[in-house]
């Protein structure tokens, strides 16, 4: 009788000898090969851009909790956006248990326009807007949100933020000087800021916060829960918290402690 031995795993054939991977001093363990090596990556390359993809149930969230795990213990910042709720249960064992924080995300405030501490609060004018219009799908509409600004932050004090119900209010109010067109550019970016109020009006309502200057003054493991949102909101939130970073990084050249997020 024949019978066949099959393996399950088809790039068996392609691993390197038992023995032949170095591992790199600072490095992380990303996955363990058949052969008993491991596959390695560089700590300082997490903190710059890494995409994670896969199929639904692939394992993308246990791949990425697997390389967060070994960074627990170490000065680092890890901040997690979950909208699966599944991580508070995995991140209460091993070496996470003692560091990590679990945040709603009505919890986590954030004052648009407010200054990052170090940064001239007009540096960050032009990225906040743009992403505001280019999440929602306006990003035509940014140029009359810009010139509203320009006459309204020079009268606001200079280490605050606006709440966006009130950004809201006084680009609704905002007499128009041109035709057709011009409407066109106020209503979508009315639309833009009505649709953020709408689903995370208790995040952008405040005048200040200083919310994202303590998160990434801390190392640990931060888990911010999202709840069920439209994708252009859950974007334009996130994308937020990591322009602070970005713009820490990009001012200040060397933060400490670094941060993943």
């Amino acid at each position: 009788r024949l019978e066949l031995q099959l393996n399950p795993d088809p790039f068996v054939g392609a691993y390197p000898p038992a023995g032949a991977i170095v591992r790199d001093v600072d490095a992380i363990n990303l996955i363990d090969l058949p052969t008993g090596d491991g596959i390695w990556l560089k700590k300082e390359l997490l903190f710059a851009n890494i995409m994670v993809s896969g199929a639904t149930r692939s394992g993308k969230s246990t791949f990425i909790l697997r390389f967060i795990e070994q960074l627990a213990g170490e000065e680092v910042i890890v901040i997690y956006f979950d909208r699966k709720k599944e991580a508070r249960r995995a991140l209460r064992y091993g070496r996470f248990k003692g560091r990590t924080r679990v945040l709603p995300m009505e919890d986590c405030p954030i004052a648009l326009y407010e200054p990052i501490p170090g940064i001239d609060r007009a540096k960050i004018v032009a990225p906040t807007t743009e992403l505001i219009a280019a999440s929602m799908g306006r990003l035509y509409s940014q140029r009359l949100l810009h010139e509203l600004l320009d006459v309204t932050l020079p009268l606001i004090a200079v280490h605050l933020g606006v709440p966006v119900s009130f950004l809201h209010e006084l680009l609704r109010l905002m007499p128009l000087r041109g035709g057709f067109r011009q409407a066109d550019l106020k209503e979508s970016m009315l639309l833009a800021l009505r649709h953020l109020n709408t689903h995370l009006g208790k995040v952008f309502n405040c005048w200040r916060s200083n919310f994202l200057e303590k998160l990434f003054s801390t190392p640990g493991v931060y888990i911010i829960e999202v709840p069920m949102l439209p994708t252009d909101v859950y974007v334009a939130y996130v994308t937020l918290v990591r322009q602070w970073i970005h713009m820490k990084r990009l001012y200040f050249r060397d933060p400490n402690p670094l941060s993943v997020v």
